[in-house]
C-alpha cells in the first residue's frame, strides 16, 4: 500500500493579515517544540471513506510525526466500499495504527440534527475513546478528526494550537466552500450542530453561524462546545471518565460533561483550519 496525499489543503489560501502575523508564528514555534516533547493519539470513525483515506492517512501520519511518539485509533463499522480492506492494509503497514471494527446493520445518517444520531455517533465515538484511554492513557494528547475531509486540516494549526496554554479542548475552524448569500466560493462557517456560544445550551440557528468568518492569527474563542472535524483534547480531561452521550450532537454532550468534572476550558481556535470541500483555485481568503 502506497499512502501519498494527492490533495493537501494549503495554509496559504488563508494567510495570517500582518498585524497577526508575529504572534501567529510564535505560537506554531511554541507549538511545533511542545509536540516534539509530547505524545498524542489520532482518533476518528471510518465508514465508506475508501476514496478520502488515502489523502487521510498519509495526513495523519505526518500530523503524527510531529510528535515524540503518536498512535492511531480508528473506529469502523458497516463499510461496503472497500474502507475496511484499506484500514487492515494500513495496520499491517503501520504499527502505530489500530483498527476497531463491528458490524451492526445500521443506516448512515446524512448530515442532520437529529437527536437519535447523536444517540448512534456517540456510542460508535465511545468506542475508539475506549480503546484510547485505557491503552493509552499516559499520551499527552487525544485528537480527534473526520475520515472524510476532502480538503484536509492544517498541521501548522494545530502546532498553533499547542502553543497555546490553559486549555482542556480546541476544537477547529471548519470550513466548507460553496455559493452562500449570492457570492461564489465562500468560506461557509461548517459543522454548526456540535457548536455552542458560550451560555447558549441549545443548538444555533445555521443562518446565524454559517456567515461568520475568523482569520488566522486570531485569540482562541472561548465557548461550551464545537468540533470543525479536527479537536484536540488534553488526555487528563478524558481520563477524568468524561464520554460521549446521546440526545444531542454527541461533541456537545461530551463537552457538556467535561464542563461538569471541571475540565471547561473549552475554545476554537480560527488558525487551526479544516477544510470540508477541497479549495478553489480561484479563490483567495483575505477578509
Amino acid at each position: 500500500m502506497n499512502i501519498t496525499a494527492m490533495s493537501e489543503c494549503s495554509d496559504a489560501d488563508f494567510p495570517c493579515p500582518g498585524d497577526l502575523e508575529s504572534g501567529y508564528q510564535e505560537r506554531v514555534a511554541a507549538g511545533r517544540r511542545r509536540m516534539k516533547d509530547s505524545s498524542a493519539v489520532v482518533a476518528a470513525l471510518a465508514r465508506d471513506v475508501h476514496d478520502t483515506l488515502p489523502d487521510m492517512c498519509a495526513r495523519i501520519e505526518r500530523l503524527g510525526a510531529m510528535f515524540a511518539d503518536y498512535r492511531v485509533v480508528l473506529f469502523e463499522n458497516d463499510s461496503s466500499d472497500g474502507t475496511l480492506g484499506y484500514l487492515w492494509a494500513w495496520q499491517q503497514e503501520n504499527p502505530a495504527v489500530t483498527i476497531l471494527t463491528d458490524q451492526f446493520g445500521t443506516a448512515r445518517w446524512p448530515q442532520v440534527a437529529d437527536p437519535a444520531r447523536g444517540d448512534q455517533m456517540a456510542a460508535y465515538r465511545n468506542g475508539y475513546l475506549r480503546h484510547a484511554v485505557e491503552r493509552f492513557a499516559e499520551f499527552d494528547y487525544l485528537i480527534v478528526l473526520d475520515t472524510d475531509l476532502a480538503g484536509g486540516f492544517s498541521r501548522e494549526g494545530v502546532a498553533n494550537t499547542l502553543g497555546h496554554d490553559g486549555w482542556d479542548m480546541v476544537g477547529s475552524y471548519g470550513i466548507q466552500v460553496r455559493p452562500y448569500a449570492g457570492r461564489q466560493d465562500y468560506p461557509v462557517f461548517f459543522d454548526a450542530w456540535a457548536y455552542r456560544d458560550v451560555g447558549h445550551p441549545e443548538a444555533h440557528d445555521y443562518g446565524e453561524l454559517n456567515p461568520r468568518i475568523y482569520r488566522r492569527g486570531q485569540p482562541l474563542l472561548p465557548l461550551w462546545s464545537c468540533f470543525g472535524g479536527l479537536a484536540v483534547y488534553r488526555m487528563e480531561a478524558l481520563r477524568a471518565g468524561c464520554r460521549y452521550e446521546g440526545g444531542d450532537c454527541e461533541h456537545v454532550m461530551l463537552h457538556r460533561r467535561m464542563r461538569r468534572r471541571g475540565f471547561g476550558r473549552l475554545f476554537m481556535n480560527p488558525s487551526q483550519m479544516v477544510w470540508y470541500t477541497p479549495r478553489s483555485p480561484s479563490h483567495s481568503a483575505t477578509t
